[in-house]
């Protein structure tokens, strides 16, 4: 048995090259011209509306066809040249205001992992001085947005035109260049403006596209305030779904040891442990052909670590097939790798309270994924140390992501801050709240001062009636939400899930209301 294994070999017939004759290039029929798409959004993509007004848009003469592949990347297929072509120098397209960004698929290369981080755009140039329209000119400014890629010569040459158009392309991760200054040959400093054409949602605050002010990083820093977080340290987002914020309150005894684009790492000093123990905010790649680098990141920091240690939040895998639902089946060979990255670093998954899936995508059952890409892990000393902690998955209506929170302490009861009275401008949309005043206005028969101070008192009565009930709401729609995240992703289910979400939303919009 042993000498016929041995003689086992691979045959020659396999191994002999097929050399392909007949064909040549004038020859050869092109079945299918195929692009790589993604969406420079921080929110999920309605697949099949979006898939309609696409191809309601481009409209190709031999057809397209749009279907998901993962990672939030769609493959369109062409079946003629002329039709790509003609999409390719008609872009920037958008979908609800949303980049998408395009790559045509080279021979041999993965759709999943080419980076695409590229698109092109009109730019109109205005404030030009006489002289300065040239074909020199339009190159210079089209290299100083980005890459310079065509001009048109028409804007040059109409009279009734005061501005040059030209072609660039853009990287995503770069703001937006507004004007630029540049020296005549008067040696006369001018700014040049420059405005976009079918621009879509960017940031006012940091001038990169792929979102609104709302999700940009350099806010986090006043969100984290407005949380009542007023130290904290934030790591800028080099690509739109990156960026990273750590907050902590006065009083709470945290050292930062250091952080990167992918992690925030501190020490924390409490009663329970007699040395600082470390707590790490860490965030895996998002592109599967880096999510390697992040285990040998996790790898490094583990070294420089003593034993109480937690790590926390995205990252962007899961460690069995379990844990995701929809779709394609996780790659084995990822997921064994995480697990082994946790396991020589001695990190303990902690379990969790609530939904069992922390991030969704998709809101027809056919497109729907759900992964367990949040979790919290450990030193078997930190459990030691917290044996009772428990992290809770948060409804989550707004991000993708549903939010995690650590409780080291379960049980124990929190002492509440009392605010002084200020009016909040979400009063103003209760339809009673103009009543109210006028009525305790009109009924106060007093001078100004002591009508002021009736108001002030009504409000505060007035507002925790209020309060309570918008209370009592927004637990009855996360109660509501966490009971839908538990049920299959049916249509009807989703219909309500997307609902609910919304409904909850416009609550927290009104609670964050204050002036």
């Amino acid at each position: 048995m042993e000498a016929g294994i041995a003689a086992l070999g691979i045959s020659n017939r396999e191994e002999t090259p097929l050399i392909v004759e007949g064909l040549d290039e004038d020859s050869a029929i092109v079945d299918e011209i195929c692009l790589v798409g993604e969406f420079k959004t921080t929110g999920s993509i309605n697949f099949i509306a979006m898939r309609a007004k696409l191809a309601e848009i481009w409209h190709p003469g031999k057809g397209v066809t749009i279907e998901e592949i993962g990672d939030q990347r769609f493959m369109i297929r062409f079946y003629h040249e002329v039709d790509v072509q003609r999409l390719l120098a008609g872009g920037p397209y958008n979908f609800n205001n949303h980049l998408l960004v395009l790559h045509r698929v080279g021979e041999n290369e993965d759709p999943l992992q080419v980076p695409l981080l590229n698109y092109d755009i009109w730019v109109q140039v205005h404030n030009l001085q006489t002289g300065m329209m040239s074909e020199a000119m339009t190159i210079q400014l089209g290299n100083t947005l980005g890459k310079f890629i065509a001009y048109d010569t028409k804007a040059i040459t109409m009279g009734f035109r005061s501005y040059m158009r030209i072609k660039v392309r853009l990287d995503v991760r770069e703001p937006l260049l507004r004007r630029k200054k540049v020296l005549t040959r008067q040696r006369k400093e001018v700014y040049v403006q420059f405005k976009y054409e079918k621009l879509p949602l960017f940031c006012y605050l940091c001038g990169r596209v792929g979102h609104g002010e709302s999700f940009c990083p350099i806010r986090m820093v006043g969100v984290r305030r407005s949380c009542g977080y007023y130290l904290g340290i934030e790591v800028p987002a080099k690509d739109t779904r990156e960026g990273l914020s750590m907050g902590w309150k006065e009083g709470v005894n945290v050292t930062l040891k250091s952080s990167g684009d992918h992690y925030i790492d501190v020490e924390i000093v409490s009663e329970e442990a007699e040395n600082p123990w470390r707590f790490m905010g860490f965030y895996g790649n998002h592109e599967e052909r880096l999510r390697s680098d992040s285990w040998d990141l996790l790898r490094t920091l583990k070294t420089q670590s003593n034993n109480l240690w937690i790590v926390m939040e995205d990252f962007n895998e899961i460690t069995y097939g379990f844990e995701k639902q929809g779709r394609r089946i996780r790659p084995i060979r990822q997921m064994t790798e995480f697990r082994n990255a946790l396991d020589e670093c001695g990190l303990i998954d902690l379990g969790s309270r609530g939904p069992w899936f922390t991030w969704e995508t998709g809101n027809t059952p056919r497109t729907n994924i759900r992964e367990r890409f949040d979790r919290g892990v450990a030193t078997s000393s930190w459990r030691e140390i917290f044996p009772d902690c428990e992290i809770n998955h948060l409804p989550h209506s707004i991000s993708d992501h549903c939010p995690l929170l650590l409780d080291t302490h379960p049980g124990e009861t929190r002492e509440r801050t009392e605010f002084p009275f200020r009016f909040e401008s979400s009063w103003c949309m209760e339809d009673d709240c103009e009543e109210d005043i006028r009525k305790i206005w009109t009924n106060c028969d007093l001078d100004v001062p002591r009508k002021l101070n009736a108001v002030n008192e009504g409000l505060t009565h007035w507002s925790k009636n209020i309060t309570a009930a918008r209370f009592k709401r927004t637990k009855e729609l996360k109660r509501k939400l966490d009971e839908l995240n538990h049920r299959d992703p049916t249509s009807s289910n989703l219909e309500e899930l997307i609902l609910t979400k919304l409904d909850l939303n416009l609550e927290i919009d009104r609670k964050e209301r204050k002036w």
